[in-house]
C-alpha cells in the first residue's frame, strides 16, 4: 500500500510541475505578445509625431528658402 502512494505522489508530482512548466510557458509567451505590442504602439506613435514635426518643419522653411531661389529658375 505504501509503495502504491509512494508512486501515486511521484506520478502526481510530475503533473503539477508538468503543469506549472505549461503555465509558466503560456504567461511568457502572453507577456512577449504584450510587451510587442506595446513597442509597436510606440514605434507607430514615434513616426507619427515625426511625419508631423517634418511636414510642420518644411511648411515654415519653404517661405524661407524660396526667397533665395532665382524666379527664373
Amino acid at each position: 500500500m505504501v509503495k502504491a502512494l509512494k508512486a501515486e505522489f511521484e506520478a502526481m508530482k510530475k503533473k503539477v510541475t508538468l503543469d506549472t512548466w505549461f503555465t509558466t510557458k503560456a504567461e511568457i509567451e502572453i507577456f512577449s505578445n504584450e510587451i510587442e505590442k506595446f513597442i509597436m504602439q510606440a514605434s507607430i506613435s514615434v513616426l507619427e509625431s515625426e511625419c508631423a514635426a517634418l511636414a510642420k518643419c518644411f511648411t515654415v522653411a519653404v517661405p524661407t528658402i524660396q526667397m533665395h531661389i532665382h524666379p527664373f529658375q
